[in-house]
């Protein structure tokens, strides 16, 4: 995908003009650099029009299918973004958000570096599931888990199975421990291959669902900075599949989401057929042996950014198991009523040329699926995989006029793409 001209020149210069006064007031978050100036020209072009990073060709293939950001379900969003802005370098701190009825957003944009941008959008939403799948006490008891990691009482938990991973990203581990905060190294030993273990960072972002993975050179990694570690077992096999593990063929800083995923299987087959995702080599099974991981590992035309779909059962809340969750969450989701549940504001946005091929396939294999008109001519297909809480956006300019869905009945906390 290539940035495409503003369509007059007159609104290129109207939106320059406003970026530079918004950069000169502040509310921008006071990057005046020509860095910051870029990428908040990109970003409010909107994400039709934006380059997502190094194209092979000055033409993306129809197929090709290109990580934009994420939503992500918080408590407290503005406090999750400041925490951001504290710890990591690449922050940029976006304009407030439109206003929608009870409901709390706060954004950033990272920059990656190599012209790559992740959006994260964080949402409080204002309708809940009751008190038993209240996001708020959700979210507590993930805390509470992870609590039990850094006391020393356990070495992970499936919660950790939802990530997104990146290779270098900007996070500065030792300060953000130093004051307090979970953050610990995590090594994954091999039961057999040419790798023994392999090595992350990894901590949640405050009052969200939501973990990261930094690989490779991180701090936190080679040097003695007083990292607690931790070992996963997970009966991981090194010799599974025909590729070297930890990036594939993906170049992005950004390469992967992880998801923790009730029936990996099904996660499978749904981003094969409607998302032409290839297999691609695995260290675990699926179905998981005894005491084992289990998951599948998929990769996307052209960006080969990578989807992980992990089901870490030796690692689960025993009160609370993945399938328990998962089967409560589903019961009450309704994609034909066309709304939201406050658990799917935690969703993988996708960009794509087209939705026309993708609602062809998710008809064609009987998949629910919501459309919205989220302003300036973006369009969002909102999907749900089946057996599985686990939600994908795509995104695009382009639909068939004569398409016929169910639309979301409130589109304004999906309302960003001018941002």
């Amino acid at each position: 995908m290539v940035p495409q001209p503003c369509s007059q020149m007159v609104s290129c210069m109207l939106l320059l003009l406003a970026l530079l006064s918004c950069v000169r007031d502040c509310e921008c978050g006071c990057d005046s650099s020509e860095e910051g100036l870029l990428s908040l020209m990109q970003l409010y072009l909107g994400p039709a029009e934006r380059d997502f990073g190094t194209r092979e060709t000055a033409q993306a293939a129809d197929d090709e299918i290109l990580p934009y950001g994420r939503t992500v379900l918080s408590t407290n969003p503005r406090e999750t973004v400041e925490w951001m802005a504290t710890y990591y370098s690449n922050v940029i701190r976006l304009p407030e958000l439109e206003v929608c009825d009870g409901i709390e957003r706060a954004a950033v944009l990272l920059d990656l570096g190599l012209n790559q941008t992740q959006l994260m959008i964080f949402v409080k939403p204002a309708a809940q599931f009751g008190h038993d799948l209240d996001p708020g006490i959700t979210i507590s008891r993930i805390e509470k888990s992870v609590a039990e990691v850094f006391a020393g009482r356990a070495t992970y938990t499936s919660w950790f199975d939802s990530h997104d991973g990146f290779r270098v990203n900007h996070f500065d581990p030792i300060r953000a421990f130093a004051d307090g905060h979970e953050v610990g190294v995590f090594d994954h030993n091999f039961e057999r291959g040419p790798e023994t273990s392999q090595h992350y960072v990894m901590f949640f972002l405050p009052h969200t669902m939501y973990a990261i993975q930094n690989g490779g050179s991180n701090i936190g990694v080679d040097q003695d900075d007083g990292l607690p570690e931790f070992l996963i077992t997970g009966c991981r096999d090194g010799e599974r599949g025909d590729r070297k593990l930890g990036g594939g063929g993906s170049t992005q800083v950004y390469w992967k989401a992880t998801f923790r995923a009730n029936n990996p299987g099904t996660a499978l087959d749904f981003v094969v057929k409607v998302l032409n995702a290839a297999v691609i080599g695995c260290p675990y099974s699926w179905p998981a042996n005894e005491g084992c991981t289990g998951g599948v590992w998929t990769e996307l035309p052209i960006s080969k950014f990578q989807l992980h779909f992990v089901n870490s059962p030796q690692y689960q809340a025993r009160e609370d198991t993945i399938k328990n969750f998962t089967d409560r969450v589903l019961s009450r989701r309704d994609l034909k009523a066309g709304l939201l549940d406050p658990y799917m504001y935690n969703s993988l946005i996708l960009s794509v040329k087209s939705l026309d091929p993708y609602i062809e396939r998710l008809r064609a294999h009987g998949y629910d699926f919501l459309l919205a008109d989220v302003s300036r001519g973006q369009h969002a297909l909102i999907v749900c995989i089946p057996d599985n809480d686990i939600t994908f956006q795509l995104r695009s300019a382009h639909i068939n006029s004569d398409t016929r869905a169910t639309t979301l009945s409130n589109t304004c906390p999906q309302r960003f793409s001018d941002y």
